[in-house]
């Protein structure tokens, strides 16, 4: 990244001085954990696995620092882009002797292994397991009003439990739950219920107005 590109920590430091917020501060105003707010404002972003996991992060960034959620998701995506074509590099210019014979048979029974848990997995999941389906795929949402509806299906459960308590369930495993927000976040976690044990849990977080 040049010198003279502007950088998602240099925006995010700013913005969160500028409302006179320490980094502990803001971290519990947006219920998430300090050291992904240092991780961000320092571009350290060996803290996120997977290029999406800050997402919700930035979400909540967005409406407490009062910036745009899409102007700071690109520049996230570019910085984190790059990170990741270092790593690899980095990773790609060592030297590492292997004995060819060794890694053939190696890699033969290891994709053998994982074929075949995952075929029993799969046929597993399809005669127990049961399955939670939300509709709408975003795991944080920011809501203005209210009133909530949370629905979707769940296959193969007995009943359902919307944060321990027991959801009705429709003909076919469909469910529509109306709920009464508060305000800030509110977490929400569904779980499958068969022979009285917990399946498929699943969560979502509502952010309030």
């Amino acid at each position: 990244m040049n010198s003279g590109e502007i950088k998602l920590g240099y925006i995010l430091t700013k913005y969160r001085l500028k409302l006179n917020l320490t980094v502990n501060q803001l971290a519990s105003k947006l219920s998430t954990p300090s050291e992904y707010i240092y991780a961000l404002e320092k571009g350290n972003y060996r803290l996120f696995k997977s290029l999406n996991e800050a997402t919700p992060i930035l979400k909540k960034l967005s409406y407490v620092l009062g910036l745009k959620y899409g102007a700071l998701a690109e520049l996230y995506n570019k910085e984190y882009e790059l990170y990741a074509s270092s790593k690899y590099n980095n990773f790609s210019n060592k030297k590492v002797v292997i004995n060819q014979k060794f890694f053939k048979k190696s890699l033969i029974i290891f994709i053998s292994t994982v074929a075949l848990l995952y075929l029993v997995s799969q046929i597993y999941q399809l005669g127990y397991i049961p399955v939670i389906s939300l509709n709408g795929s975003d795991s944080y949402e920011i809501f203005s009003q209210e009133n909530y509806s949370l629905s979707g299906t769940v296959n193969g459960a007995d009943y359902l439990t919307l944060n321990g308590q027991k959801v009705t369930l429709k003909e076919g495993g469909s469910f529509e739950i109306n709920i009464l927000l508060r305000q800030g976040e509110n977490r929400l976690e569904l779980q499958a219920i068969k022979d009285n044990k917990s399946f498929g849990s699943i969560q979502k977080i509502v952010y309030k107005k």
